[in-house]
């Protein structure tokens, strides 16, 4: 089954709260883990992951917490999951043809090839900010239809 991960959830929660809070507050990781009932330890290493992609950005302070790195409107559900679990990708062969004994045998793998890019360009296509926008959590099919202009 694919499956999106809980750390992955976890950070696309984190960057949906974050984009969603006031321009000249930052979000703190107990508001955040509080909102969706996530353990603090867990939400910090994954903010933290975040603003290693330069996703986020830490302010210090006691004012501190995480904020937007630039355009929120620009982030998109690849880069949360780039970020946290590394490239986007179905099968082991696509990212490493060493790690598979079966990869000079395999007859998967082309195959795979035109839905692991069609799969890629949805994720690139579809922004954070469009996710946060709708509040009833109902998602809403124009994104799937969106051109993507990256």
């Amino acid at each position: 089954m694919f499956r999106i991960s809980k750390k992955t959830e976890y950070g696309i929660l984190a960057v949906q709260y974050i984009c969603s809070t006031e321009a000249d507050r930052a979000a703190t990781v107990r508001e955040i883990a509080e909102k969706h009932k996530i353990s603090q330890t867990l939400l910090a290493k994954i903010l933290q992951q975040l603003a290693r992609k330069n996703i986020i950005r830490s302010v210090q302070g006691p004012r501190g917490g995480y904020i937007m790195n630039g355009n929120a409107g620009k982030v998109s559900l690849a880069d949360v999951f780039e970020a946290i679990e590394g490239p986007l990708h179905l099968t082991e062969c696509d990212l490493d043809d060493q790690s598979c004994s079966r990869y000079e045998d395999c007859t998967l793998r082309d195959g795979f090839a035109p839905i692991q890019q069609q799969v890629a360009v949805f994720f690139r296509n579809v922004l954070v900010k469009d996710l946060a926008a709708n509040a009833t959590g109902q998602f809403k099919m124009h994104l799937i239809n969106r051109r993507s202009t990256r």
